[in-house]
């Protein structure tokens, strides 16, 4: 790391740890859960006709896909899997941070006073990022507006 970055990351990290490993959890839970309704939606829109294939459900799954049936059963089981996912890579990057803030600080870093100031060129390759980004979502919509007005979707 240049010490530019070693400033940057120690003061976003001082600043972003405050909220401790509970709240982390909890916004990464949120974010999995919303991703799990989100493809459940999806799922459940692609495939009206949704049923169980029961010769491949454990005993006691099958007992609660028959209590809720297929639909509550595919909400229930997407959005339980994504906040799960989202828990784990939530913890995940918390340790790996937390790890990395110590390990600076225990070679003798400061987290400094102020947010350090970036030139053009340290920005650079953040913004390319987010340029890509934006033209890959314009095309996503421009093709979704396509194909609706096709009567395909």
């Amino acid at each position: 790391m240049k010490p530019s970055d070693e400033g940057n990351f120690l003061f976003e990290w001082s600043r972003k740890r405050a909220g401790g490993l509970k709240k982390v959890l909890l916004l990464g839970v949120g974010i999995g859960a919303a991703g799990g309704l989100v493809f459940a939606i999806l799922m459940a829109a692609a495939t009206p006709g949704i049923s169980l294939n029961e010769e491949e459900m454990a005993p006691f799954v099958l007992l609660i896909a028959r209590a809720l049936g297929p639909l509550p059963f595919l909400f229930l089981v997407s959005i339980g899997a994504f906040a799960g996912l989202g828990a784990f890579l939530s913890l995940t990057v918390w340790r790996q941070m937390e790890g990395r803030y110590h390990a600076l600080l225990n070679a003798g870093y400061q987290p400094p006073a102020q947010k350090p100031v970036f030139t053009l060129k340290q920005r650079l390759p953040g913004l390319i990022v987010v340029g890509v980004l934006l033209l890959v979502c314009i095309w996503l919509v421009g093709m979704v507006i396509w194909e609706i007005n096709r009567g395909a979707l």
